[in-house]
């Protein structure tokens, strides 16, 4: 078998159509950041590739460094290059080039289990994950990623921008294809956390149960309608929030409208400034709080005689007796 060794290639021998072996995204903004600092203070690590034959080469390990090599018209670059090794021992360098240089993130996750699913079961790539990720993974969840890599394109892009969880990947395994890109046109317009994703699958597929419509639809129907802000850039958060708010107010009605009357019971109380009532979390309880805020004896005391007066309160018996 060939050792590595370093050598000077042709740039244009090459294959950088050849992405076989990428567990990174491609990302412009970054490779023209490497280029200029590639300019200024040379390569520190050469790429890995392997011999091709015809005096070609495809990439292992490396691609925004050739990327950028491309981008500053280098014609020539050192790379550490190898033969002799079949592509499942291939693959394995390729993950393992990545993972032992920083923690892979999830879309990074899913393209080299990916990756190597190709050659290995997941029994197999678990029992070897220590040497090829630098941590431990169990081969459930190396089957869940395997699941996820399956689903359209999009879903990789999602993960490595934080807008989709593999939690809520996961989930969207069992969708019909057609629900499951609905779903994820959906996560692409907005941006919640991953305890939200999974809230919003669910009250969707609820909602569409209750009202008999179809998932991919409903989805469709709330990407057309999403909001648009500033210099026509879309605040993704704040998307999100008022997703979130109307799905809420679909599938739980007359939670929502009860909810609402409290809100409007505590507005009339006029609570002065220090004195805050907040109703139980989606009315699942009977527990209210009360809290109060002062910088001094004297603003204690109003907020003491503030909360005094609750008990003859109209609004506030109400309230309780929900």
């Amino acid at each position: 078998m060939q050792a590595i060794q370093v050598s000077n290639i042709l740039v244009s021998a090459i294959n950088l159509a050849d992405t076989g072996f990428r567990i990174s995204r491609a990302d412009d903004h970054q490779v023209s950041a490497l280029a200029a600092s590639m300019a200024a203070n040379g390569m520190a690590v050469p790429p890995l590739v392997a011999a091709a034959g015809n005096d070609t080469y495809v990439v292992v390990s490396g691609f925004k460094r050739l990327e950028a090599a491309v981008l500053l018209g280098w014609e020539t670059i050192p790379c550490r290059t190898m033969g002799g090794k079949k592509e499942k021992e291939l693959a394995g360098l390729a993950v393992a080039e990545n993972a032992f240089q920083r923690e892979l993130g999830p879309g990074e996750q899913v393209r080299a289990v990916g990756l190597l699913a190709r050659y290995m079961d997941a029994k197999q790539i678990s029992k070897n994950a220590e040497a090829l990720f630098n941590t431990r993974l169990n081969a459930g969840y190396i089957q869940s990623l395997v699941r996820i890599n399956a689903l359209p394109d999009p879903a990789k892009a999602l993960l490595d921008n934080g807008l989709m969880s593999v939690k809520a990947g996961k989930s969207l395994v069992a969708c019909a294809p057609e629900e499951a890109a609905a779903f994820l046109d959906l996560f692409g317009a907005v941006k919640v956390s991953s305890s939200k994703q999974m809230e919003i699958i669910t009250w969707i597929r609820e909602i569409c149960a209750r009202e008999k419509g179809a998932v991919a639809d409903f989805c469709r129907d709330i990407v057309f309608s999403v909001p648009s802000g500033d210099k026509g850039h879309k605040d993704l958060s704040a998307a999100g929030n008022l997703l979130r708010a109307s799905l809420y107010r679909r599938r739980y009605p007359a939670l929502d409208h009860a909810k609402k009357q409290a809100m409007d019971h505590v507005q009339a109380l006029k609570l002065p400034k220090g004195v805050r009532i907040t109703l139980p979390e989606n009315f699942e309880s009977m527990v209210y709080s009360l809290s109060l805020s002062f910088t001094n004896y004297e603003e204690f005391q109003g907020r003491i005689d503030a909360v005094a007066k609750l008990s003859g309160a109209d609004d506030f018996n109400v309230l309780l007796k929900r």
